[in-house]
C-alpha cells in the first residue's frame, strides 16, 4: 500500500508494472499461510522459571519487535514466540539509527501492553537490539540528545527502563526477519522466528555479553554557552567620586596588608592619607584608559603608532612616567601654562570616571554652569565631547532642574466641542469672579465702604459676556447673581468654572435644592427651561490656563473698569450701571479681523447673536420692513440669523486652528515619576515633593492632569504646575 501511495496511483488506475509484479507474488504465496501452525501452549507451569526476551530491529523499509517467553524447568527449557509487531518505515527518509530507535520504542510499547495482561508475578525481562548506537543513547539521560532522540529515550525509560538492554548479533536477531520481509514458505520451518536464537535454551552464562558501548556524538544536543566578556567597572557601584576613591583606597590597603610580599609600610592612622588618595586616583585613571583606549595604550606602551581610526589621533597622545596617557599638543612650549594644562590627562567620554568627575566638579562649583565647569575641568583633563557631558550632567542634577523652574508641558489640546459648535448664546457658559472693588453704601460723607465683586459669564460659542455685580463671595450671593443671569439669558446646559469654594458650594446646592431654586424664578423663560439639567464642570486646581476664555473676559473687564473708575468709589447701583455699559462694549468687539471686502463694513460681533447688531450702534428705522407681513418679517430674521451663522463659521471659527504656544508633543508623564509641585508663593527649595499616582489621558492620548501622592495625601494638579525630576 505504501508503494502504491508513492507511485501516486489513483483508485481507478492500473498499478505500475513493478508494483503489480510484487502484488502477484504476494497473491501467489498467500495460500501458503495455511501451512503455518502456531501452538497455543507455551509449556507454562507455576513451578517453572519464566523469562521474557524482546528483540527489535530496523531496516530502510520497516522496523519490528518480537517478544518471546522462555519457560525453564529442571528437565528442559522451551522458548516460544508470544507476540510481534511490524511498522512500515515513514515515507520521509530518516537515518537508520533513528529507525533502530523507533524499533526499540515499538518493543517497549509492546512489552508494556502485553505483560500486564498476563497473570504472572515472578519473571525477568531481557531486551535485545543489534544497534550499538541505540545502546549508547540508552546509557545517558534523555536531555543529552536532540529532541527526536530525547523524547523516545524518555518513552523507553518510562515503559521498560534502560538498564536491561543488551546487544545481540544481527544473525541471532529474529526481528531482523520481520524487517527484511519473508514469504510464508520461508517462515513455516524457520526456527529462529518461532523459537528465537538457540542460546536462549542454554544457561545465562552462555548468552551474549554486551561489550562496553562506545560513546557516540550522533544526535548529541549542542551545548550553548554564553560568555559575557564585558568587564564590570568598579566605579559603577558609586555615585560620588570622593567616596569611590576612598573605598578603592581601603581595598588597596587591605590587599597590601594581606599580600605575602608586603612591604614594611605602616599606617599610622585609619584615615586615607593624601598620598594614598592620589595613588588610587592615578590607578583609576590608568584603568579607565586601558579599558576604553586599549589599542592606543598598547601601541604607546610598545612605542608604535596608534591606529589611524583612533578618536584621539589628533591629540598625539603620550604616556608619562606614571603610566598616564596625556595630550601632547601644540602648547608644550608654553611657559604660561602649568604641566597639567600643557599635557592634560585624557579620559574617555563613556567612562564612569569621567561622569563622576564632571558631577564632582559641578558640585564643588556650587552647581556652576557650563562654562565654569568646562574651564575647571580643562585645567587638568581632556575629555572628548566634554561640553555634551557637562550639559547631560547639569540636566540630570535635581537641584539645577528644580531652580530652573521648567514646568512640564504638552502640546495644546484641541478645542472642546462647546467652543466649535454654534448654539444659542450662553448654552455653554464659563464663570469667574473679578474684584474686590470698594463699594459705598450711599453718596455723601462718612459713608461705609464695603467690598464688591463682579461675576463674569462668558459664552463658549459666541464669546458674548454677561456681567453681574455681587456683594460678597458667598454661595448665596452667587446664586442670586446666577438667577439674574438665568432670567435674562436663559438656562445654560453646561457651566464651566475653576475650583472656587463658592462655585463648588453652588454646584452642590443646585443638586440638592434644584426644585426649590427653580420655583423661586418667576419668569416664563425660566419656567420653560426648568426641566433641563445643568452640568457643572470644574477645572483641576491650579489650572487657570484651562479657563482661558473667561480669564480673558476678566482681563478685558478690568481694563475698561480701571480706565473709567480712576480710583473712584461707586455705590452698588452705580457699579451695576457701569458694568452694563462695559458689557455692551465687550459685546461690540469684533470676533475676527475685519473683512477685506470693501462692501462689508460691519464686522461680526457677539452682539449680532444677542440682538442682531452690535450693542453700541444706534438703532435706525428700517423703512423697507414697513409693508412686510409678520410671516415675511420672520422669514427675513431667519435668513439674517443664517447669515450670521455662516459668517461665524467662515470668519471666526477657522481662525482657531493655530496653536500659539505648546506647539510640540512631549513625553507623557508616567506613574511613579518623581515631581515637585510648583507654588508661586514659596521658594523652589520649599516646594512639595511628590510621586505620580495616576494619570488622566485626553482624547488625543496625551496626559495633562495627574494625581500626585504627597506627604499630606493625594492632590490633583495640571502638568503645568509640576516640575519633573530626573530619574537617576
Amino acid at each position: 500500500m505504501q508503494q502504491i501511495w508513492l507511485d501516486k496511483s489513483d483508485w481507478d488506475e492500473c498499478l505500475k508494472p513493478l508494483t503489480l509484479h510484487r502484488w502477484k507474488i504476494f497473491i501467489k504465496d498467500y495460500d501458503s499461510l495455511n501451512l503455518i501452525e502456531i501452538p497455543r501452549w507455551t509449556h507454562f507451569s507455576t513451578s517453572a522459571i519464566i523469562n521474557f526476551h524482546g528483540f527489535s530491529d530496523a531496516s530502510e523499509k520497516a522496523y519490528a519487535a518480537a517478544l518471546y517467553i522462555s519457560v525453564s524447568t529442571n528437565a528442559n527449557t522451551w522458548t516460544t514466540l508470544l507476540v510481534s509487531k511490524t511498522r512500515v518505515a515513514p515515507i520521509k527518509t530518516i537515518s537508520l539509527p533513528r529507525l533502530e530507535l523507533c524499533g526499540a520504542v515499538l518493543l517497549a510499547n509492546l512489552v508494556d501492553a502485553t505483560l500486564p495482561q498476563l497473570s504472572i508475578t515472578q519473571y525477568r525481562t531481557h531486551l535485545w537490539t543489534d544497534s550499538t548506537i541505540v545502546l549508547s543513547w540508552l546509557s545517558k539521560p534523555p536531555c543529552t540528545w536532540t529532541t527526536f532522540v530525547s523524547h523516545r529515550i524518555a518513552t523507553i525509560a518510562e515503559k521498560v527502563g534502560t538498564k536491561n538492554w543488551t546487544h545481540v548479533e544481527s544473525q541471532d536477531n529474529p526481528a531482523d526477519l520481520a524487517t527484511r520481509g519473508s514469504t510464508p514458505l520461508e517462515m513455516v520451518n524457520n526456527n529462529l522466528w518461532w523459537h528465537g536464537p538457540q542460546w536462549l535454551t542454554l544457561d545465562p552464562i552462555h548468552w551474549p555479553v554486551t561489550k562496553k558501548s562506545s560513546d557516540t556524538t550522533l544526535e548529541l544536543r549542542p551545548i550553548k554557552t554564553f560568555v559575557n566578556t564585558t568587564q564590570e567597572d568598579i566605579l559603577d557601584r558609586f555615585s560620588s567620586l570622593p567616596k569611590a576613591i576612598r573605598v578603592v583606597a581601603y581595598l588597596l590597603r587591605f590587599c597590601s596588608n594581606a599580600s605575602p610580599n608586603k612591604t614594611q609600610q605602616s599606617y599610622t592612622t585609619l584615615e586615607i592619607t593624601p598620598e594614598e588618595f592620589n595613588t588610587t586616583r592615578t590607578k583609576l585613571i590608568i584603568l579607565s584608559q586601558k579599558k576604553y583606549f586599549q589599542e592606543e595604550y598598547e601601541a604607546l606602551t610598545q612605542k608604535t603608532s596608534i591606529p589611524k581610526k583612533s578618536t584621539i589621533l589628533t591629540l598625539n597622545p603620550l604616556i608619562d612616567p606614571k603610566g598616564i596617557m596625556r595630550v601632547n599638543g601644540r602648547l608644550s612650549n608654553s611657559a604660561a601654562l602649568s604641566y597639567n594644562e600643557r599635557y592634560p590627562i585624557i579620559l574617555p567620554y563613556s567612562s564612569r570616571l569621567a561622569k563622576l568627575l564632571t558631577q564632582f566638579t559641578h558640585l564643588i562649583t556650587l552647581h556652576g554652569g557650563n562654562q565654569l565647569v568646562l574651564r575647571l575641568m580643562r585645567s587638568e583633563f581632556w575629555i572628548p565631547k566634554l561640553k555634551t557631558l557637562i550639559k547631560s550632567t547639569i540636566h540630570q542634577c535635581k537641584t539645577c532642574v528644580l531652580h530652573k523652574k521648567r514646568n512640564t508641558t504638552q502640546i495644546m489640546a484641541a478645542l472642546p466641542a462647546e467652543r466649535t459648535t454654534l448654539t444659542r448664546p450662553f448654552a455653554a457658559t464659563g464663570i469667574d469672579f473679578a474684584g474686590p472693588y470698594d463699594i459705598k453704601n450711599y453718596t455723601g460723607r462718612a459713608c461705609l465702604i464695603t467690598k464688591g465683586y463682579v461675576c463674569v459669564f462668558v459664552c463658549f460659542a459666541t464669546k458674548a459676556i454677561h456681567l453681574e455685580p455681587v456683594s460678597d463671595l458667598t454661595t448665596n450671593a452667587f446664586m442670586a447673581a446666577f438667577a439674574r443671569f438665568f432670567s435674562r439669558r436663559g438656562c445654560p446646559a453646561d457651566l464651566y468654572s475653576d475650583n472656587g469654594t463658592n462655585f463648588v458650594g453652588a454646584s452642590k446646592l443646585l443638586i440638592k435644592d434644584r426644585r426649590e431654586f427653580m420655583k423661586s424664578l418667576k419668569t416664563q423663560l425660566t419656567a420653560s427651561e426648568a426641566h433641563q439639567n445643568i452640568n457643572w464642570h470644574f477645572n483641576p486646581p491650579g489650572a487657570p490656563h484651562m479657563g482661558g476664555l473667561w480669564e480673558a473676559g476678566v482681563k478685558s473687564l478690568k481694563s475698561h473698569l480701571k480706565k473709567v473708575s480712576q480710583n473712584q468709589k461707586f455705590t452698588f447701583e452705580e457699579l451695576a450701571t457701569l458694568l452694563t455699559r462695559i458689557e455692551s462694549c465687550l459685546n461690540s468687539r469684533p470676533l475676527s479681523p475685519l473683512s477685506e471686502d470693501p462692501t462689508n463694513l460691519e464686522p461680526l460681533t457677539p452682539g449680532h447673536f444677542l440682538i442682531g447688531t452690535p450693542l453700541l450702534i444706534p438703532a435706525e428705522p428700517n423703512l423697507e420692513d414697513a409693508h412686510l407681513s409678520i410671516a415675511q418679517r420672520w422669514q427675513k430674521l431667519k435668513i439674517l440669523h443664517q447669515h450670521f451663522c455662516k459668517r461665524w463659521k467662515e470668519e471666526y471659527l477657522k481662525e482657531l486652528h493655530k496653536r500659539y504656544k505648546w506647539k510640540y508633543p512631549q513625553r507623557n508623564i508616567d506613574v511613579n515619576d518623581m515631581v515637585v509641585i510648583r507654588q508661586e508663593t514659596l521658594p523652589p527649595n520649599e516646594w512639595k515633593l511628590g510621586r505620580i499616582e495616576k494619570t488622566y489621558l485626553g482624547a488625543d492620548n496625551k496626559t495633562r492632569i495627574v494625581d500626585i501622592r504627597t506627604s499630606q495625601g493625594i492632590i490633583t494638579r495640571p502638568i503645568t504646575k509640576i516640575v519633573t525630576l530626573p530619574n537617576n
